[in-house]
């Protein structure tokens, strides 16, 4: 398993894209319930970030490393730091 970032470009991602398009078992294994998703567990991942934008101020070349942290904010889920 790995974590899968697409279009993140400046460190922050809406909290309802978080396990989108993710199997049911795997949703459940990291999600039990609304609001308690295990953080941990998609820490202990490798992570694959690629941009896919339109910005051309954003270089589009894939990065493999980890999440180190992740920060729950009002408006979604923002990612301090990706390690490469």
């Amino acid at each position: 398993m790995y974590n899968l970032l697409i279009g993140l470009t400046r460190g922050e991602v809406d909290a309802s894209r978080l396990l989108e398009y993710t199997s049911d078992d795997l949703r459940q294994y990291f999600a039990p319930g609304m609001d308690q998703v295990r953080i941990e567990r998609l820490l202990n991942l490798p992570t694959l970030l690629m941009p896919e934008t339109r910005d051309d101020r954003e270089s589009q070349i894939a990065r493999v490393g980890h999440v180190t942290n992740v920060r729950r904010s009002m408006t979604g889920s923002s990612i301090e730091r990706i390690e490469l």
